[in-house]
């Protein structure tokens, strides 16, 4: 199998910036080997908000058998997508960005987070 085969396709350039642009307050980021990522940084009124809020990314990425990095901080959690196969971000990955995005939406709506 080639890079970006199957139900993956990698993404690059404007399509990247095209991607972004649906999904504000995230950025392109580079993982500490190098490959793009999408990230953002997401905050919360209390710690135990954000530990729930990981929770529930955590949940989507089993559902969908695609897994982030998430680093849990105090009243902050940062989640980074990317793909391996692709080496890089993926459709898969925008959409999942635009799904965790929607979580925690849920969760300012209900009191439990920051802008």
């Amino acid at each position: 199998n080639r890079p970006g085969a199957g139900p993956y396709r990698a993404l690059a350039g404007e399509e990247v910036r095209t991607a972004l642009a649906a999904l504000p307050g995230w950025e392109e980021a580079r993982t500490p080997e190098g490959v793009p990522a999408l990230r953002r940084t997401f905050r919360f009124a209390r710690y135990l908000d954000g530990a729930a809020f990981v929770r529930a990314v955590a949940d989507l990425a089993e559902r969908e058998n695609h897994h982030p990095e998430i680093l849990l901080g105090f009243k902050q959690a940062a989640v980074s997508w990317w793909t391996h196969k692709t080496r890089g971000i993926s459709d898969r990955d925008a959409a999942l960005a635009a799904s965790t995005q929607t979580l925690h939406d849920r969760s300012v709506s209900g009191g439990c987070a920051e802008s």
